[in-house]
C-alpha cells in the first residue's frame, strides 16, 4: 500500500456534491476519489496526450443517458462515435473555408 501524507483541502460546496456523487457512483471513498482526480490532472498536464473535459447541461445528459441505455452502450463509446462521425464533416467544411478564403483573396 502506498504511503499516505495527511494534507487539508478546501472544497467549494458544489465541488465536495460533484466529488461525493463520482465516489458514491465508483464505490470509493471521498478521499479516493480526491487523490484520483489529482491523479488525473497530473497526468493530462504532463502528458502530451492529454485528457479533454467536455461540460453537458442537464438536457444533453439526459439525452446522453437515454441513447446510451436504449444502445446498450457505454456513454463514452457513444460520444466517441459521434466524434469520429461528425470529425469527417468537421474537417471537410475547414477545408471548403479554406477554399472559399483562398478564391476571395484571388478575388480581391
Amino acid at each position: 500500500m502506498a504511503e499516505i501524507e495527511k494534507r487539508s483541502i478546501v472544497l467549494t460546496k458544489e465541488l465536495a456534491k460533484k466529488m461525493d456523487r463520482y465516489a458514491l457512483q465508483k464505490h470509493i471513498s471521498f478521499s479516493s476519489s480526491i487523490r484520483a482526480a489529482c491523479e488525473l490532472l497530473i497526468a493530462g498536464a504532463s502528458s502530451s496526450n492529454s485528457t479533454i473535459s467536455v461540460n453537458f447541461n442537464s438536457e444533453e445528459i439526459l439525452l446522453l443517458t437515454k441513447v446510451s441505455e436504449s444502445s446498450l452502450k457505454s456513454k463514452e463509446e457513444i460520444l466517441k462515435e459521434c466524434f469520429s462521425s461528425a470529425i469527417a464533416a468537421v474537417v471537410e467544411k475547414i477545408a471548403k473555408d479554406k477554399d472559399f478564403i483562398s478564391q476571395l483573396n484571388k478575388k480581391l
